[in-house]
């Protein structure tokens, strides 16, 4: 055991060692922290009336004061003909309505009212705007929570990922979730969950530069023979890159994640921890708050990066070039952001199971639903399941490719 400790060492300091790890490292993170600034630097991009003369933080904060004021309220039908009516003072022949005197003034303050119920009121070939707005009969707005079910309901039925029992379990899960929903300002987890896949991508891409060379180098620096004839190196040396690989990768996603979190927090603020996840996604059915959502991410997230881990060094174990890693890694983040297959069925769930999706608010929160022996298990519980199979697999792999590399 001695043995062991000492070689995690050994690999830790082959790793930290290289100046180009650093250096890439820093800019990683400098990158996260820079990215959690970007909406309040400089002087307010839209140009609003009252506003024009405001920095982005300023906007931000006055937006935080009209939100904190609605705070502990009911979204019900009182506070949606209340913001209505607020709406009802916008000249509807001004050019751009946000830029008014009577947006500023009056339906600013409501503007998360009016984001929040805009999905629930589509009508079929048209979207709801602020003219819909404006002239909601108090019967749409005190049925909200039935027409927001129905439309739900409406939108998984014109999806191809979900079939009819799917739907069902889905629109089940409605009835635990507390209504009418509770306004709180949460800014500081909409951000945070904003930058969710920027910050995954960041985190994988370090993995794959400073892991892609961990089997590479030893065949390109002819140490593979040496290694392998070793009294440690079949058994022990190899658990020591296996673990100091996983342990790195799994310390650093939790630096990057909760470095982001807590920017994000510091910035936009604390408050919002027990709001319902539905002041952000109105039609999603989980009962969860943004912080459940919070440890939800940051869990997907671990699992991500163990998968991406696992393929890294898988890919390692193969190539004499650090290079070849490196680019299919990438290679498989960028596929994961892209649309590449999105009428393909198959290719579309596929996609969800790639470890950068498991980082990103947006796709883990999909309600997907897989039943395996009549069990049904939702998309997240999914995903981590099969990042964990996955990635003991490809960490199995890479060790045996390596083992057999010199056995001739």
């Amino acid at each position: 055991m001695p043995n062991f400790w000492t070689l995690v060492g050994f690999e830790y300091k082959k790793l930290f060692l290289k100046k180009s790890v650093l250096i890439a490292l820093v800019f990683a993170f400098g990158l996260i922290i820079f990215s959690c600034f970007t909406m309040v630097i400089g002087r307010n991009r839209y140009g609003n009336y009252y506003t024009k003369n405001m920095s982005a933080y300023e906007v931000m904060l006055m937006d935080k004061g009209y939100a904190k004021a609605l705070t502990g309220r009911p979204l019900d039908g009182s506070l949606i003909i209340e913001a209505s009516k607020a709406y009802q003072k916008i000249d509807n022949y001004v050019g751009k309505y946000t830029e008014s005197e009577e947006y500023q003034k009056y339906a600013r303050p409501y503007s998360s009212v009016y984001t929040l119920i805009d999905a629930a009121y589509v009508k079929p070939g048209r979207a709801f705007n602020i003219d819909d707005f404006q002239n909601i009969s108090e019967e749409d707005a005190n049925n909200y929570y039935t027409i927001r079910k129905k439309q739900y309901r409406t939108n998984l039925e014109n999806n191809p990922l979900f079939s009819p029992s799917d739907i069902e379990k889905v629109m089940q899960l409605d009835t635990n979730v507390q209504k009418p929903f509770i306004m709180h300002y949460s800014d500081g987890y909409q951000r945070f969950f904003a930058l969710s896949l920027i910050t995954m991508a960041i985190l994988l891409f370090s993995i794959s530069f400073c892991l892609s060379p961990i089997f590479s180098n030893e065949y390109s620096k002819k140490m593979d023979s040496l290694i392998l004839t070793s009294k440690n190196g079949r058994k022990t040396f190899l658990h020591a890159k296996l673990f100091m690989s996983i342990s790195f990768s799994f310390f650093l996603s939790l630096l990057f994640i909760f470095s982001a979190y807590f920017v994000c927090m510091e910035i936009y603020g604390f408050e919002g921890t027990h709001a319902q996840i539905q002041l952000l996604l109105p039609a999603i059915t989980y009962n969860f708050t943004m912080l459940d959502v919070t440890l939800l991410l940051i869990i997907t997230s671990l699992f991500g990066a163990f998968l991406h881990t696992g393929i890294c060094m898988f890919i390692s174990a193969f190539s004499k070039k650090p290079i070849i890693p490196m680019t299919i890694t990438s290679i498989l983040i960028l596929a994961s952001m892209s649309n590449i297959g999105s009428n393909s069925v198959f290719f579309m769930k596929a996609r969800y199971f790639l470890p950068s999706t498991m980082g990103s608010f947006s796709d883990i929160t999909t309600q997907l639903v897989f039943t395996i022996f009549n069990i049904p298990f939702m998309l997240y519980q999914m995903a981590c399941l099969i990042a964990a199979i996955l990635g003991i697999l490809f960490f199995i792999g890479a060790v045996q490719r390596f083992k057999r590399h010199q056995v001739i």
